[in-house]
C-alpha cells in the first residue's frame, strides 16, 4: 500500500476535473500506480461513468486502469460497435502494457466490451489470463434501439442509480415533451440533485447523451461468441444466476453473488466485498 499522503496527490491532486482531458488517448485515470504488489495491468471499463470506481480502486490493492467512452468531450464521434471499441482500448491498454498477460473487468455494458477484447486479444496471439463480467448480461439479439424519450428515461435512471438516488421524471412526462426538451428536463433534474459536475454544461450533456445513445445501439447490434478463457461473474444478489453467460463460455466459469443491486453492488459499503473478490482472483497465479 502507499502512503496516505501520495494516495491523496494520486487521487486527488492528479485527478483535477478542471484539467482538461485528452480524450484521443482514452485513458481517464491512472490509481495508485505505485503499488508493487503485481506487474499486471488491469483494464476496468463501465460504460460513460468513471466515478464509481473510486471507489472500488479503494479497496482493491491493484492498479486499476479506466477506460473512457470516446466522444464525451465532443471532439470525436462517440464509437457505435462493441468491437470498434474493444480495439479502441486495447490500443490505449497496449501503451501502458505493451504484451500479456492481460486481466480484464468491466461493470455492465463494459464487462461486454471487455468479453470482446478478449475475444480479439486472444485472437492476436496475447494471453488472457481473466475476465471479470460485474454485473454484465448477454446482449438479446431481439434488443430493440428505443427512443428517444426511452434513452433520456434510460439515462435518467442510470445516473440516478450510481448515485443511490432517483430522479423526479418519468418516461411518459418524458414523451410529453418536445425531443430538444426532453434531455434538458434530464439535465435539469440531474444539476438539482447535484449529481453532473457544476461546471457541466448543456453542450456536455449532449456529448454524454450521444454517447450513450452509441452505446444502445453497440450493444443492441453486438452478438458475442464463444470464448475459451477463464471467467469470473459477480453478479448482484439481485439478478439471474449467471445472466447468460454459461451458453458462451466454452472455459472455466465461476459465478458470485455480490451483495445490493446493478448499482449498488460498486458503491459503499458493498464494494468492499466486490473488491475483495477480485483481488482474490487476481493474486490467482
Amino acid at each position: 500500500m502507499i502512503a496516505n499522503q501520495e494516495h491523496h496527490q494520486l487521487i486527488v491532486d492528479w485527478n483535477s476535473t478542471a484539467t482538461e482531458y485528452p480524450d484521443s488517448q482514452c485513458i481517464h485515470q491512472l490509481f495508485e500506480s505505485q503499488v508493487e504488489q503485481t506487474p499486471d495491468a488491469v483494464a476496468v471499463m463501465f460504460e460513460e461513468q468513471q466515478l464509481t470506481y473510486q471507489e472500488l480502486n479503494d479497496y482493491a490493492n491493484q492498479p486499476f486502469y479506466g477506460l473512457q467512452s470516446v466522444g464525451l468531450s465532443g471532439e470525436q464521434q462517440p464509437l457505435t460497435t462493441i468491437e470498434e471499441m474493444a480495439a479502441t482500448y486495447i490500443k490505449a491498454l497496449q501503451e501502458i502494457q505493451p504484451s500479456s498477460p492481460y486481466y480484464l473487468a468491466g461493470w455492465s455494458m463494459g464487462g461486454v466490451i471487455a468479453w470482446e477484447m478478449a475475444q480479439q486479444l486472444q485472437a492476436a496471439g496475447q494471453e488472457v489470463e481473466l475476465v471479470a463480467l460485474i454485473d454484465s448480461y448477454v446482449p438479446s439479439k431481439s434488443e430493440l434501439e428505443p427512443d428517444e424519450a426511452s434513452l433520456d428515461n434510460s439515462l435518467a435512471e442510470d445516473l440516478g442509480g450510481l448515485f443511490g438516488t432517483e430522479l423526479p421524471l418519468t418516461q411518459l412526462n418524458l414523451e410529453q415533451l418536445q425531443p430538444e426538451e426532453q434531455l434538458q428536463q434530464v439535465f435539469t433534474a440531474a444539476k438539482r440533485l447535484h449529481l453532473l459536475p457544476p461546471e457541466m454544461d448543456m453542450e456536455q450533456m449532449h456529448h454524454l447523451f450521444q454517447v450513450f445513445q452509441a452505446n444502445r445501439v453497440a450493444i443492441a447490434n453486438y452478438q458475442p461468441q464463444p470464448y475459451s478463457g477463464k471467467v469470473v461473474l459477480f453478479c448482484a444478489s439481485s439478478t439471474a444466476e449467471d445472466r447468460g453467460w454459461s451458453s458462451l463460455t466454452t472455459g472455466e466459469l465461476e459465478t458470485y453473488k455480490i451483495p445490493g443491486d446493478h448499482y449498488t453492488m460498486i458503491r459503499s459499503a458493498h464494494v468492499q466485498v466486490l473488491a475483495q473478490e477480485l483481488e482474490t482472483h487476481l493474486n490467482q497465479k
